[in-house]
């Protein structure tokens, strides 16, 4: 007898499908793009929980059964890709809007509570 593990609570969570307003403004400012960010990743979490069922159902050998697995795979591919393009303007708007937000000015050494290490003794 064959038996199978108990479903995972956290991949039952999500079935809906994102609503995406197409009429929503495209703006280009910092806290927009880093909120969608978010938001896409959010996405990508639900639509790995819909391929993860979507396989599990698919491993009967009827073609038809792998058709919901192929359209979450192509669901996820293009929300990784428009993340993928977001975190690229990000980058682009990081460094030509404020590349001051990515000079780095390390702080000395005791300001992170290190002690100065004592010599070694001959």
């Amino acid at each position: 007898m064959i038996r199978r593990p108990p479903p995972d609570p956290y991949l039952g969570r999500g079935k809906e499908r994102p609503q995406v307003n197409p009429e929503a403004r495209k703006t280009e400012t910092l806290p927009e793009l880093l909120n969608r960010g978010h938001q896409l990743l959010l996405e990508l979490d639900r639509i790995h929980a819909r391929i993860h069922a979507d396989v599990k159902d698919a491993l009967r050998p009827e073609p038809q059964a792998w058709k919901g697995a192929r359209l979450s795979k192509g669901d996820y591919d293009k929300t990784y890709s428009e993340l993928v393009a977001l975190s690229k303007r990000i980058n682009v708007i990081l460094q030509e809007e404020h590349p001051e937000l990515l000079q780095i000015n390390p702080e000395g050494p005791g300001s992170f509570g290190f002690a100065p290490s004592p010599r070694a003794r001959r």
